[in-house]
């Protein structure tokens, strides 16, 4: 009895380590479909090109990359698509890297988790493609603790994204988000197309080499957006445009050339620093905004185009609550705030 319960203990730590370790080299094109552990002597050995994935995984599996990178070839060479494709719900991907493709990361699906990952997609202007570092179509999707860059040696197209957000319930917290040379063309850090309640916390957006870019972008179709926390830097640009209904946005700071264009209905923005090189705060939102305790710093009052506060031609004020703003020139109590 004793020896069929050892044969049966045995069986299954066997069992455990084939599904931790797949026994053969992950390479381009392979599909993981149970918990692994890359092993950096031996998986991924080559780029990656000509393939519609450097790596599919299907969940629900744990996938520790183990400081592997993934990448793929020169797009000069043959245009790369995906590095990592995530299908269905349940993968956790992290410890690793994917660089050098056109799009680095791309989730589709809910309840996945990449963390402590760095990936840089690249494009070149001559293939006139945009360049999108994590792509996400779920809900309830949480990237944290992760490097997201869109890197270019040429122009970047137009609507290059370093991470963008298609659902509901998604977060997005501790990452380093950059975007380079994107030369006056519409590049985003972090983009919020659709859906209601995803979670914006924490993260650090550089923007760099234009005077088109977006640090976050929480478009119309959104709902319940929180961005919190989060520090935007551009050497032109806009640090923060939020618009949808019922956005959240509190404790953010941003230094760019517009710091943030605030929209929306229902909107609350609270405790927002603005340290920009031309207007603190472009307000036009529909209906219902509340804007208290935020300040406005270091603006340049010699020209007319700019200015703590600019204030949309049709605000109506009777529906915002404008408290306790404090910009460089004065310290209000909300009635002068109103245009």
């Amino acid at each position: 009895m004793f020896g069929a319960y050892r044969l049966s203990f045995l069986a299954a730590v066997f069992l455990a380590v084939v599904q931790a370790s797949p026994g053969w080299a992950v390479t381009c094109g392979d599909t993981i479909t149970s918990d692994t552990k890359l092993d950096p002597a031996l998986d991924f050995p080559s780029q990656c090109t000509g393939l519609p994935a450097a790596l599919t995984i299907v969940g629900p599996a744990k996938v520790d990359m183990n400081g592997v990178v993934i990448g793929c070839s020169d797009p000069f060479v043959a245009i790369p698509s995906t590095g990592i494709n995530i299908v269905g719900d349940g993968v956790v991907l992290e410890n690793g890297g994917v660089e050098n493709c056109t799009g680095g990361i791309v989730v589709a699906g809910d309840g996945n988790q990449i963390r402590d990952v760095y990936v840089t997609a690249k494009t070149f202007g001559i293939h006139g493609l945009p360049a999108l570092a994590i792509s996400i179509t779920g809900d309830k999707n949480t990237v944290r603790g992760t490097s997201a860059r869109v890197q270019a040696d040429a122009p970047i197209s137009a609507g290059s994204k370093a991470l963008s957000i298609e659902g509901d319930k998604n977060r997005v917290q501790d990452c380093v988000v950059d975007v380079t040379r994107d030369s006056d063309l519409s590049a985003t850090g972090i983009w919020v197309g659709s859906g209601a309640n995803n979670r914006i916390s924490d993260n650090v957006i550089g923007m760099h080499y234009s005077s088109g870019s977006v640090g976050i972008n929480v478009r119309p179709a959104t709902a319940g957006t929180a961005v919190t926390g989060n520090t935007a830097t551009c050497r032109s640009g806009t640090g923060f445009v939020v618009g949808g209904t019922g956005s959240k946005v509190v404790k953010n700071r941003s230094a760019c050339s517009f710091a943030f264009i605030v929209g929306g209905t229902d909107a609350k923005w609270v405790r927002n620093v603005a340290m920009s090189a031309c207007t603190g705060f472009w307000i036009e939102p529909d209906s219902g905004l509340t804007f208290k305790r935020n300040t406005s710093l270091g603006n340049r009052p010699d020209d007319v185009n700019c200015g703590d506060v600019v204030w949309a031609e049709d605000f109506d004020c009777t529906t915002a609550k404008i408290e306790k703003n404090l910009l460089s020139s004065l310290f209000d109590d909300g009635a002068i705030n109103c245009p």
